[in-house]
């Protein structure tokens, strides 16, 4: 009797015009959200980005991803070319932040994860769009021209800014020459920067040595931070050497702390407190007291070889090894963070 009840609810709800499959809610993401690591450009259809998600996103959530030339005006892009992509990436889980992927040259988006690559999401050539019929060219640098990508959202059907102030614009990057900037011979390679972006992207000037790079620094902090960090061309390391070489010139576009098996990816490097440990569980109900004046008790069941605990800013102020309990009346009253093999928690000194 239940189960036919049942069904006769789902059929009124789909002749209303309902599903009962639970729809994927898309996590609308501004100026910002998104910061390119990494990035290879190479004139064989090899390109390459990778990119840190500075926010947690939902499953369904709609990234797109462009080589199209922004125009001066701020009111859409320029005609198409044969060089230029537009690929849509759809994540089908939740992705939290400080996940680092990349879109590659199989046209697909994957990570790097416990020393294994897999494909995240699906992914879409907008090929009506670019009118692009080679290969893969994102950042594609002919003749060291450089060129330019450009991350924003869409809901619903595809389709493009047409106005440089919208709030669907994410992040950017530009290689060769600067943004606007028109040079002999660098026509495809122009590209406006949206005025959303300002402060939001970044840029490799033209030298010898632009055409594929990593963010070398620390994957430590807040999303402000590490945006700061990642978007200065200071903490990259910048490479002109041919990558289809089978040699050490093949950039790796994954974290330094994953291996897919054989090598060690190239981007980031350890600092204080990585960003896997800002994304452990959460173990606050197995600490107490909380807050905190001297002895901070641990739980048994919270196995671990190592205790650490962390300011904000990431530093580690104590490290120990004991089981049972740490005695924190040394540190200034503040908000710590507990980090152990088994999870994280936050903590109050007073």
């Amino acid at each position: 009797m239940k189960k036919q009840l049942l069904k006769k609810i789902g059929l009124l709800l789909a002749l209303m015009g309902f599903s009962s499959t639970p729809l994927m809610a898309q996590t609308t993401l501004t100026a910002g959200d998104i910061a390119i690591v990494g990035y290879k450009a190479v004139n064989t259809n090899q390109g390459a980005i990778a990119f840190i998600l500075l926010k947690d996103i939902e499953a369904g959530t709609v990234i797109n991803i462009s080589n199209r030339s922004w125009l001066s005006a701020q009111t859409g892009f320029s005609g198409s070319y044969g060089v230029d992509d537009v690929y849509t990436w759809t994540a089908t889980n939740a992705i939290p932040f400080g996940t680092i992927l990349t879109l590659g040259t199989g046209e697909s988006v994957t990570r790097v994860t416990n020393n294994v690559s897999s494909n995240v999401g699906t992914v879409t050539r907008q090929s009506a769009v670019s009118g692009a019929t080679t290969g893969f060219n994102l950042l594609s640098n002919n003749s060291f021209n450089g060129d330019s990508v450009l991350f924003y959202q869409h809901s619903g059907a595809f389709a493009e800014p047409t106005d440089g102030a919208s709030t669907a614009w994410i992040t950017g990057i530009k290689t060769g020459i600067d943004w606007g900037e028109i040079k002999a011979n660098t026509a495809n390679s122009f590209c406006a920067k949206p005025t959303a972006l300002e402060g939001f992207t970044i840029t490799f000037p033209f030298s010898s040595s632009m055409q594929n790079g990593v963010y070398n620094g620390e994957l430590v902090g807040t999303a402000s931070s590490l945006r700061a960090k990642i978007n200065n061309p200071a903490n990259w390391t910048i490479n002109s050497n041919v990558l289809n070489d089978g040699g050490s010139h093949i950039y790796r576009l994954w974290s330094y702390a994953e291996s897919d098996g054989t090598n060690f990816g190239q981007i980031g490097k350890a600092g204080t407190l990585s960003v896997k440990d800002f994304n452990k569980t959460s173990i606050a109900a197995n600490v107490s007291p909380n807050p905190v004046s001297s002895i901070l008790n641990i739980a048994s069941d919270v196995v671990t070889k190592k205790y650490k605990i962390v300011n904000l800013a990431g530093a580690t102020v104590l490290e120990t090894e004991a089981t049972g309990s740490i005695d924190v009346s040394t540190l200034a009253n503040g908000i710590y963070l507990l980090v152990t093999d088994a999870g994280i928690a936050k903590i109050i000194k007073e």
